[in-house]
């Protein structure tokens, strides 16, 4: 049902928080910071120049805003880690976004403003958003990618970075937080196509204080990442009542179910083909593969080719 597709899943991400008001729902829900409580959209300015470094090109997709808190500037920036392989270098990566955020800083000032005691540099706030399916067990803090940090103790340099793991959360607290990133981390995490239709129909009929401008970039996200089969049903779930989100829901897993079932038990068909091919006596095979005699055109036990070739 949903795309598969690593740089489709980074754009879609990247167009999503592109919205101010939106990057500041990732902050104010996902940080559990007390300065993500001082941020106001307004005072959010998003980085054009996207700090895309040569070594790491192939990996790289940031988002990077800039703010002032207490009249100071501080620079958040965002790596998508969109893919289902935990990437042990992030440290480093990090280490080499921050420094390049830096030198562009550096040089929009005189070299004997810089040499001030009052100049310093400004806060860079480096957040990882994961989705893969695997537990993030890459180090969160640069000098543990230092041999031996621990001999020279605060001589080595160091930083921690936030992770966000959209899995790591319940379906329960998503829904309580009822705000646009909720709804797509919800829709994101991995989860069967029944149980995505039943949480795009939670978001159709419980997150009702979204705003027409938030919808419009749930829907754009929806609209990148869902399969083109089922992705104007989905989409019009959004949009319906809910008694007809009701019934379009049950429609909608029934097919699903009935389409599960059915590949199940073509398989179970398929398994049970080979175990008589191989001479099994046909009620052992039956009970092994959970299937019966009604599950088919079936002869007599020495024609069972006629019941396999005949099964729909």
């Amino acid at each position: 049902m949903k795309k598969d597709i690593h740089h489709i899943h980074d754009k879609t991400y990247r167009n999503f928080f592109e919205n101010k008001g939106i990057f500041l729902e990732l902050l104010q829900s996902f940080v559990k910071e007390t300065w993500t409580a001082e941020l106001k959209a307004e005072q959010l300015i998003e980085d054009k120049s996207h700090y895309i470094l040569r070594d790491f090109e192939e990996a790289e997709a940031d988002i990077v805003y800039r703010a002032s808190i207490e009249g100071r500037e501080v620079v958040f920036c965002i790596l998508l880690e969109l893919q289902s392989t935990v990437d042990y270098s992030m440290p480093i990566r990090l280490f080499y976004y921050i420094a390049e955020i830096w030198r562009k800083y550096l040089k929009g000032f005189e070299k004997e403003a810089v040499k001030k005691k009052a100049f310093n540099l400004p806060p860079v706030i480096p957040i990882v958003l994961y989705n893969g399916d695997k537990s993030w067990t890459a180090a969160t803090s640069f000098k543990d990618k230092i041999q031996n940090a621990d001999m020279f103790s605060e001589y080595v340099i160091d930083f921690k970075y936030i992770l966000i793991n959209v899995n790591d959360y319940s379906k329960e607290d998503l829904v309580a937080i009822q705000n646009t990133v909720s709804a797509v981390f919800l829709l994101d995490q991995k989860i069967d196509s029944i149980e995505f239709i039943e949480r795009a129909a939670l978001v159709a009929t419980e997150f009702k204080a979204l705003s027409e401008e938030h919808k419009l970039k749930l829907k754009d996200w929806l609209d990148y990442v869902i399969e083109a089969p089922i992705r104007q049903v989905v989409l019009n779930l959004l949009e319906a009542s809910e008694e007809e989100v009701s019934k379009m829901t049950a429609n909608i897993t029934k097919t699903f179910r009935d389409e599960k079932e059915q590949a199940v038990k073509e398989k179970a068909l398929e398994v049970a083909k080979k175990m008589l091919a191989k001479g099994m006596n046909l009620e052992d095979v039956l009970e092994i593969t959970g299937l019966d005699e009604k599950s088919g055109n079936y002869l007599p036990v020495n024609d069972y080719s006629y019941w396999f070739a005949n099964y729909r």
